[in-house]
């Protein structure tokens, strides 16, 4: 299997892919290939941007199953003290079911390369949950879909507020239910995805018993690295055959 594997390093040497820094591979929950494209990030920690918002969604996962939340509870269960005469009265009906498909109707804007000026003005506030829901409402929550990471934020406060104690991060791999949803998973062909700009990606595929991880250093434009995957690791045959 060694040696098959070898066509992915040389793909993205030829590819030219200088910010791709890691790939792993698991097959059946068995590592099978990793490969440290740059010394500097072997073994350390690695920025992984939106990627978190699938890890979050496990969470949550975890917190439903035990019983510390519901996925239509309303927020303002959690973060009371956050509401007050300025926030708008239809975030009193968001629920976290809303957070989970960034659907809250709180309004949001972005500006170039993905930036997200209103988080200067969240930032600015003390209570950040507070400052995000008084913002005004752009549209029922529930009704439709807009990616902004104001939702997720507030899902961590709701999740920190509820569950009072660390989750063990060993039972993540138990809720990788949660993406069926698409709650905060990418669902492509057979696969679903957590990704993060700069082409960060863990990438599932149940069929094959594949996980795909690739860790990349982003730059102001996003790149996508999903050719590394379908082209080359999908090719081939020893990570595809049960």
């Amino acid at each position: 299997m060694k040696k098959s594997l070898e066509r992915i390093e040389n793909y993205v040497r030829e590819m030219r892919y200088k910010n791709i820094d890691n790939i792993l591979i698991t097959k059946n929950g068995q590592e099978v290939y990793l490969k440290n494209f740059k010394k500097e990030f072997d073994g350390k920690k690695h920025r992984i941007a939106s990627v978190v918002k699938s890890i979050i969604s496990l969470g949550t996962g975890i917190a439903v199953d035990r019983g510390y939340v519901g996925m239509d509870d309303y927020i303002c269960e959690y973060l009371g003290e956050s509401f007050d005469d300025m926030t708008a009265k239809e975030h009193r009906k968001i629920t976290i079911r809303d957070l989970l498909t960034l659907s809250s109707g709180i309004y949001w804007q972005f500006g170039i390369h993905a930036s997200q000026p209103l988080w200067q003005t969240v930032e600015a506030e003390g209570d950040w949950s507070r400052a995000i829901l008084e913002l005004p409402s752009a549209y029922t929550p529930g009704t439709k879909f807009y990616y902004k990471d104001a939702d997720v934020y507030l899902l961590t406060q709701v999740l920190q507020k509820a569950t009072a104690k660390q989750i063990d991060t060993n039972e993540f791999v138990k809720y990788f239910g949660m993406r069926e949803y698409g709650f905060l998973w990418w669902i492509h062909e057979e696969a679903y995805f957590a990704r993060g700009f700069g082409g960060n990606e863990i990438a599932v595929f149940p069929k094959y018993g594949l996980v795909v991880v690739i860790q990349a250093t982003a730059k102001k434009v996003s790149k996508e690295y999903l050719d590394v995957i379908y082209n080359v690791i999908l090719k081939q045959e020893s990570l595809i055959l049960k």
